[in-house]
């Protein structure tokens, strides 16, 4: 299900309790203004078959320098009409960030669809909408249809969409990749990495000297598990793994896969007549 975000800058300031809000304002000027956030559905699920979610969080941050100046967040369970206000205090470069994603009684919290905008200005006496539609994210990947087993081979993919920060373009999720001998339909939250990532400051992620030593004379299915690593996206009662990204989605048949071929062997045999 996808979520519009209507985000008006208004001047409404809202006390942060037990309602799913939470402020970090250590160095902040006094004026304020405020953020505030209303919740609309536009009923396309992410595939035919894919659950619901159950909520929607909302991150407003500032850095300076690199540096997390301000950081606000709000999580409101959907469907909803819900407007939740929350104070902001009057300055350049906010960055806001949401996600929609599914609760459970366990730490795995997959996360469905995204959006981010930034540049975001709020001064005082005055008004700015914002809107974001939550996507859900098709990294674009290159992989060889087929490899020898045992041979290295490469890996590449773009996150673009994913989260990170505006003004460096720093990632704010760890990336492991998997292999199977068949595609998993299901979540995971698997804390297990297969292969080493190459970070270039960019969306790109590489892995490199993949070598697969199994699943001889069939396919090899991977998967992406990516999860938020940035304390600010968290209450108090998660961790840096609650929330994860799997790709591919496992409620579609779309797969990331490459055929592993046994080498081929023989006998050389000279004969002397």
């Amino acid at each position: 299900m996808r979520y519009f975000l209507i985000i008006a800058l208004a001047f409404t300031v809202i006390s942060c309790g037990k309602s799913g809000n939470s402020v970090t304002n250590p160095e902040e000027p006094e004026a304020e203004g405020g953020v505030a956030f209303t919740f609309k559905s536009s009923n396309a699920k992410v595939a035919s078959d894919f659950p619901e979610p159950t909520n929607v969080r909302v991150l407003v941050r500032r850095f300076e320098n690199n540096d997390l100046k301000f950081n606000a967040m709000t999580d409101v369970e959907v469907p909803t009409d819900t407007t939740v206000v929350i104070s902001v205090p009057a300055n350049d470069g906010y960055q806001i960030d949401a996600f929609s994603y599914k609760d459970s009684t366990v730490s795995l919290k997959p996360i469905f669809k995204v959006d981010q905008v930034s540049g975001i200005s709020v001064t005082p006496d005055n008004v700015t909408n914002v809107s974001l539609v939550l996507e859900s994210i098709s990294p674009s990947f290159t992989i060889p249809d087929s490899v020898e087993q045992g041979d290295n081979f490469d890996i590449t993919a773009n996150m673009d969409g994913f989260f990170y920060v505006s003004s460096n373009y720093d990632s704010q999720y760890i990336t492991y990749l998997k292999a199977d001998s068949s595609y998993q339909k299901g979540f995971t939250n698997e804390n297990t990495d297969y292969f080493d990532v190459y970070r270039s400051g960019t969306p790109e992620l590489e892995w490199s000297a993949v070598s697969i030593s199994e699943f001889g004379n069939q396919n090899a299915y991977f998967q992406i598990i990516a999860k938020l690593s940035a304390d600010e996206f968290y209450r108090s009662d998660e961790n840096t793994y609650s929330f994860i990204l799997n790709y591919p989605n496992p409620y579609t048949t779309d797969t990331l896969k490459t055929f592993v071929k046994i080498p081929e062997g023989g006998i050389g045999v000279d004969v002397t007549y």
